[in-house]
């Protein structure tokens, strides 16, 4: 007992080991490498050569006399005796010609005015409220043996401005001396006068507009010319002919049968016992040794990720990232190096890593676009892009124009489609991330869009990965679309 437990002890130190060592895990935390070590075993099924009793067959020659029809030439000649060969030939003759071509060009555009007659436009005036002071009503008393009487009030005018800023005033009659005799003195008061408003309705007010004139500009019209210039054409014509073929001996080969005989090697299986080789299956333990160097291209990167390496079925090392959401790890691998020690495989292989994540992908893309112009003359467009823009990116371009007419606005298109790099395109860096752009146009058709007056360009601009990684996790579609106004050359 006291032997046992030490030596289940050591058993398991020793798993324990063997399983640390078969797969490894490391975090990248902002290393610019990291080295790792792996062993597994593997059972591998190999074959060695044993032999064995087994049945040979080898073929026997014999010769046999065979006889057959066989055909055979011999050569006959005739004289065929001097003729006249005749005939028609063509000859190609060539001669400069002249020919016209129509040479268009927009004459100079014109301006057309014409009268617009006024109308009459009305409006409802808002409504205004009216007021009245209204007299409070009269109370009396009786005094013994007086008699009271009221004060006369004189007429007044009341006055107040309408919305046109005219005046309008009326008067307001006074009142009366009232006086009552009664027995003793009766006296009366007039009570506190109030006032009353009402709100009478707006007037509609209307107008005559003025006549207008309205002008717009009229494009040239088209003006042609036949220009001539100078062809070369080339016509087929019949030339008869005739030849003297002098006499001549003509022979030829005609075939006769005629019965041959000869020897002929023919052969017969024979069997035997013999021994033949037999590839047998036998397992072996195979200790595999991995060394794995891994370079981070871009120790910046500031979000950690997890990493598992492990030695595979096949002999090789891979190398797996469990990366956080939207981060995209890229990995590169090396040649590996593989060294065979009997039942001892040492592999060696390096691993570049380049690590990023969709936002920064998306950042790559063009943000904006200025500067476009359109060269009709040399066919050519250019802008300048804010973004990272590389000849083989893809972009669809479609120039729009636009051109006003009297009750409607005549619209027009081009477009373009691929790599910037089979457009031909040149590209320039600029300051601030940006990137000048020309495109060759000069197998677009542009006609649609030639005689308008203004312009905009609508681009959608695709990016790929970075070339030359393999990359795990969700990879984004990296697509953008801008829209801006161009300048046309004309």
């Amino acid at each position: 007992m006291g032997t046992f437990w030490p030596l289940i002890t050591g058993l398991l130190l020793t798993v324990s080991a063997f399983a640390q060592t078969e797969s490894a895990q490391f975090v990248f935390r902002g290393q610019a490498d990291e080295h790792v070590k792996l062993e597994r075993i593997l059972t591998e099924t190999r074959t060695r050569t044993e032999m064995r009793d087994s049945t040979c067959t080898r073929q026997i020659p014999y010769e046999v006399e065979e006889c057959g029809p066989e055909t055979r030439y011999r050569q006959e000649c005739r004289w065929v005796p001097a003729y006249e060969d005749c005939g028609t030939r063509y000859e190609q003759r060539c001669e400069n010609v002249t020919r016209y071509r129509q040479e268009c060009h927009q004459g100079p555009s014109r301006r057309e005015c014409y009268n617009v007659p006024g109308e009459e436009v009305c409006a409802t005036q808002p409504g205004r409220q009216v007021c009245r002071d209204v007299p409070g009503e009269q109370r009396c008393r009786t005094e013994p043996g007086e008699q009271v009487c009221s004060q006369p009030t004189p007429p007044r005018e009341q006055c107040r401005t309408l919305p046109n800023g005219q005046q309008e005033c009326r008067t307001i009659p006074g009142r009366d001396s009232v006086c009552t005799t009664r027995p003793g003195r009766q006296v009366c008061e007039q009570g506190p006068s109030r006032r009353e408003c009402s709100t009478e309705p707006g007037q509609r007010v209307c107008t005559r507009r003025p006549d207008r004139q309205e002008c717009r500009t009229v494009p040239g019209e088209d003006i042609c010319r036949s220009v001539p210039y100078q062809d070369r054409e080339c016509n087929n014509y019949p030339v008869p002919y005739c030849e003297t073929i002098p006499g001549r001996n003509v022979c030829e080969q005609i075939p006769y049968q005629e019965n041959v005989c000869r020897d002929v090697t023919r052969y017969r299986t024979e069997s035997y016992a013999c021994k033949e080789p037999v590839q047998v299956p036998y397992q072996v333990k195979v200790s595999v040794q991995g060394q794995l160097d891994v370079k981070f291209l871009n120790p910046e990167f500031a979000t950690e990720v997890p990493f598992t390496a492990n030695v595979g079925a096949n002999r090789a090392l891979e190398l797996k990232a469990l990366a956080p959401k939207d981060v995209l790890v890229g990995t590169r691998p090396g040649a590996p190096s593989v060294v065979t020690e009997g039942e001892t495989v040492t592999v060696k292989q390096s691993i570049a890593v380049r690590l990023t994540t969709m936002k920064e992908l998306q950042g790559l893309l063009v943000q904006s676009l200025s500067g476009v112009v359109i060269d009709f003359p040399a066919k050519k467009l250019s802008f300048t892009a804010k973004g990272t823009v590389e000849l083989d990116d893809a972009i669809e371009i479609v120039l729009e124009g636009r051109k006003k007419q009297l009750f409607s606005t005549k619209k027009g298109s081009a477009s373009l489609k691929g790599t910037l790099r089979e457009l031909k395109a040149t590209l320039v860096p600029a300051d601030a991330g940006q990137v000048a752009v020309q495109i060759d146009l000069s197998k677009i058709d542009l006609s649609k869009i030639t005689d308008k007056k203004t312009f905009k360009m609508l681009m959608k601009h695709v990016k790929g990965l970075p070339d030359g990684f393999g990359w795990a996790g969700q990879v984004p579609e990296l697509k953008s679309e801008k829209e801006a106004k161009a300048t046309a050359i004309k």
